[in-house]
C-alpha cells in the first residue's frame, strides 16, 4: 500500500465518521461532506493502488515499460500532428 492509498483510506474513514455525526445531529451539510469525503477517499485509495501497481510493473519489467511509454508518445504525437 502506497502512502497515497493509505491517506485515501484514512480520508474515507473520516468521511464515514463525519457522515455518522451528520446523521446523529440532523446536519445535512455535515452528512453531505461526509459522503463527499468518503468518495474522495475511495478515489484516492484506488489511485494510490494503481500507482503502486505501476511502480511494481516498471521495476519488474523496465524494458516493457519503456516500450509502452514510447508507443504512447508516438500515438499522442500522431494525434497531435493530425489536428494541425
Amino acid at each position: 500500500m502506497t502512502a497515497t492509498a493509505f491517506e485515501g483510506t484514512i480520508r474515507s474513514m473520516a468521511g464515514k465518521m463525519q457522515e455518522t455525526v451528520g446523521n446523529a445531529t440532523g446536519d445535512r451539510m455535515t452528512l453531505f461532506r461526509g459522503k463527499l469525503n468518503q468518495a474522495a477517499g475511495q478515489m484516492q485509495e484506488a489511485y494510490g493502488n494503481a500507482l503502486g501497481e505501476a511502480r511494481s510493473f516498471t521495476s519488474e519489467r523496465p524494458l516493457t515499460a519503456v516500450l509502452a511509454a514510447l508507443g504512447v508518445g508516438v500515438l499522442i504525437g500522431a494525434i497531435a500532428a493530425g489536428r494541425r
